[in-house]
């Protein structure tokens, strides 16, 4: 598991194969959003958005995730469905 806290961190070795989670319950709040976005490298950003601003309270960079092979019509839904495991509430597993 992986623990993501305020401001910007990276993630080099994520494997959704491996039973990798990315916990984001020290940063998420019911109500808040998900933005996806490539780094200048082109490695993949998800960051955790304030739902009433939406302003970045957080994120996460998975460099071994490329942004280009996410699906270029909905980009969010491939990287949460399909390739990461998001814990929101602490518990450990995935949520999303």
């Amino acid at each position: 598991t992986f623990k993501v806290a305020d401001g910007d961190d990276t993630i080099v070795d994520y494997s959704q194969a491996d039973g990798d989670v990315v916990d984001i319950s020290n940063v998420f709040a019911s109500g808040d959003q998900f933005s996806v976005e490539a780094n200048l490298d082109g490695s993949v950003k998800l960051s955790v958005l304030d739902g009433s601003g939406p302003t970045a309270k957080g994120s996460v960079s998975f460099d071994n995730i490329d942004f280009a092979d996410l699906d270029g019509g909905d980009p969010l839904n491939d990287l949460l469905t399909n390739l990461v495991d998001i814990d929101t509430d602490g518990d450990g597993s995935g949520d999303i």
